[in-house]
């Protein structure tokens, strides 16, 4: 799937969709039983690849990179397919093209525009599902312009988003808003933000909400994105599966009594279930609370089975459920770092939990608290520093205060929004709520605020980025099986990465030599002249 979302091709895929069906046929094959297992991995991948192909909008005729029209003065029609959010000078949301007037007549197009309206009245009016008439010129996305930068189009490409508009207060009209299944549940959590607003709590204390119960960052000020992020507890600003465990844990303790019925736990599991995914459509779909909500359905569908699935191959199957509604989700960040952290926690917590044996409960709780953050830490810090190159030093410290806040937040929280019709007691409940939101936030600026809080600056390739994780894999696995091969294997990554350090410090002489040498030939041609 990553060779296909990298490198798409048409052909490829014909190709590579005739080697699975050939693949698939050998397996009945008797001569070849012992390479059945090999046979099915690789119709498997080449399947995986013609998939994602055949998903990659940008490689059709119709798409707007591949248009051979004259486009100036042209006249699009767009359908707004991610809420708008508000910048200094416009409302930015992403568009799908559903045609294009051009030469007096409407022709197909497709694609999806990065889409900037100058701001106004009727521009704030714009949401989800509102289908436009826009007269805009139609630009590629730049890319970065030096190698520090960050490549936002390569970026937007993952959201097969390849092109920009800016679109004049004057140069577009509604036509009609297209809600549909996913456009009401868009505005139901648009709804609830706004329901949010009413409530007694400070400015702050709304934006903390939003992002804990919604998963809405819009109102979250850069001051609270920096202290968090600087504390190491963004996470828990993106509804994920730490929230999506704690509604679990509260429906599954409100349904205790069920179990005293005949197949009670059945039962159990099966509302929880429906009230877990209505949870994901209050909080709009988004995909990291779809991502914890199908984990945690494939564990609830095992035990109205009364099977006990292995943790592994739940995290697998729900990914791969993920990946069959759209493989572009193998590329976005949330659902590396989602996926990264669970099968660390699955697997790294219990070897880091057994180091030590309290006798003492809260100790035990500590002990299972730390055991947690760590192994979250450690498997997902490759791919922090990969994106964000800079690493929380105090994360455990955070950890000790925003996971106890928020298993009372979120209970909090969804019972005030619950009863906030109620005029005089959700002012009353809101108090506590206010307090705490407040207190965390505080705690999470005194944090970020410490001495070395933060190394940035960190750099890594993709090269480095495989070798931490394979130099991880192979640790882990030299400690879980004992065996000297996985010694070997670790040292043999440890040469590795000093083999790429050396070859990237002298690519890094080698420009600054060059450039040296070019600088001292312009300064020669001057003193000439």
């Amino acid at each position: 799937m990553i060779l296909a979302i990298q490198w798409p091709s048409l052909d490829a895929s014909y190709i590579l969709g005739a080697l699975a069906t050939l693949s698939f046929l050998l397996q009945f094959w008797r001569k070849l039983h012992r390479l059945r297992s090999a046979l099915f991995m690789i119709g498997f991948a080449c399947l995986g690849f013609g998939f994602t192909t055949l998903k990659t909008d940008r490689l059709f005729h119709s798409h707007v990179s591949q248009l051979e029209y004259d486009l100036d003065g042209a006249v699009w029609k767009l359908r707004i397919i991610e809420p708008p959010s508000e910048r200094e000078k416009s409302l930015r949301c992403i568009t799908e093209i559903e045609g294009v007037f051009v030469d007096r007549e409407w022709r197909r197009a497709e694609g999806r525009l990065l889409t900037y309206f100058q701001k106004g009245a009727e521009a704030r009016q714009l949401e989800y599902g509102d289908v436009c008439l826009v007269m805009a010129d139609v630009y590629e996305i730049d890319g970065p312009k030096s190698p520090d930068e960050l490549d936002f189009k390569a970026y937007m490409l993952n959201k097969q988003v390849t092109h920009r508009t800016f679109v004049r207060s004057d140069a577009w009209r509604k036509l009609r808003s297209e809600i549909g299944l996913f456009g009401w549940l868009r505005r139901l959590q648009v709804d609830s933000r706004d329901q949010i607003k009413t409530l007694s709590l400070s400015d702050s204390s709304r934006g903390i909400l939003s992002a804990l119960l919604l998963g809405m960052k819009d109102d979250l000020s850069d001051d609270q994105r920096t202290s968090f992020a600087r504390a190491g507890a963004m996470h828990v600003l993106a509804v994920s599966g730490l929230h999506v465990g704690i509604i679990y844990m509260m429906i599954s303790a409100l349904l205790a009594p069920l179990k005293r019925l005949r197949n009670g736990e059945r039962w159990i599991s099966l509302i929880a279930v429906l009230l877990l995914w209505g949870f994901a459509c209050f909080t709009g779909l988004s995909s990291s609370v779809t991502r914890a909500a199908t984990m945690f359905s494939f564990v609830a569908v095992g035990t109205m089975l009364k099977r006990k699935p292995h943790a592994i191959h739940t995290v697998v199957a729900s990914a791969f459920v993920m990946l069959l509604f759209d493989p572009y989700f193998l590329v976005d960040v949330g659902f590396q770092l989602s996926y990264a952290a669970v099968i660390g926690i699955l697997i790294l917590q219990p070897m880091i939990e057994a180091w030590w044996s309290p006798r003492w409960r809260i100790m035990k709780w500590g002990r299972s608290l730390t055991s947690v953050s760590v192994a979250a830490q450690l498997s997902t810090a490759p791919l922090a520093l990969y994106y964000f190159h800079q690493f929380p030093n105090y994360f455990l410290l955070s950890n000790f205060v925003v996971i106890p806040l928020v298993s009372v937040l979120i209970p909090l929280g969804v019972g005030t929004f619950t009863i906030s019709l109620i005029e005089g007691v959700a002012e009353w409940v809101a108090l506590p709520l206010d307090i705490i939101l407040r207190v965390m936030h505080l705690a999470m600026q005194r944090v970020s605020e410490l001495p070395y809080a933060v190394i940035e600056g960190i750099s890594i390739t993709r090269i480095e980025l495989v070798l931490n994780y394979a130099f991880l894999w192979f640790v882990v696995s030299f400690l879980i099986h004992k065996h000297r091969h996985w010694l070997v294997l670790t040292l043999w990554v440890a040469i590795a990465w000093q083999v790429n350090s050396i070859v990237l410090e002298l690519a890094e002489l080698k420009g600054v030599f060059q450039a040296n040498t070019f600088f001292s030939m312009l300064n020669g041609a001057a003193l000439v002249d």
